[in-house]
């Protein structure tokens, strides 16, 4: 049984007094196993399909890219007595190489030639294979 004074000091101790007497390699050790390694999805196409894109593997062949929301329209809504900005977005997907997207303003311009909205509320370029059968 401890006494009294023990426990006082266990009490005040901080914790980097207790923490800092770790060697880094027993660190490190203590970590890797406690992490463990799970990939949740197979990559294996994503760089299949980018390795083609970018290598010119087939001249004519593109792929099907999701470039992110764009912003169709933006107006203000009455809803219970109260008006409320209302947003209408539409996910924008194109046929292409990543590499014709460079940046936002660029896939702007060109999926949008007329400037008839406003822009992208979100823009995250990515190859679209969600739903592909396996």
């Amino acid at each position: 049984m401890e006494t009294i004074d023990a426990l006082q000091e266990k009490k005040t101790r901080t914790l980097p007094d207790d923490s800092g007497n770790w060697d880094e390699p027993e660190y490190e050790e203590y970590i890797e196993q406690i992490t463990r390694r799970i990939r949740h999805d197979n990559r294996f196409a994503y760089f299949a399909m980018r390795f083609i894109d970018e290598m010119n593997g087939v001249n004519s062949l593109r792929f099907h890219i999701d470039l992110g929301k764009l912003e169709l329209a933006n107006y203000d809504k009455l809803l219970a007595g109260k008006e409320v900005p209302r947003r209408v977005a539409e996910n924008v997907k194109v046929f292409g190489k990543l590499s014709d997207y460079p940046d936002e303003t660029t896939a702007y311009h060109s999926i949008d030639t007329r400037q008839y909205t406003s822009g992208f509320i979100q823009f995250a370029l990515h190859y679209n294979v969600k739903n592909n059968k396996r």
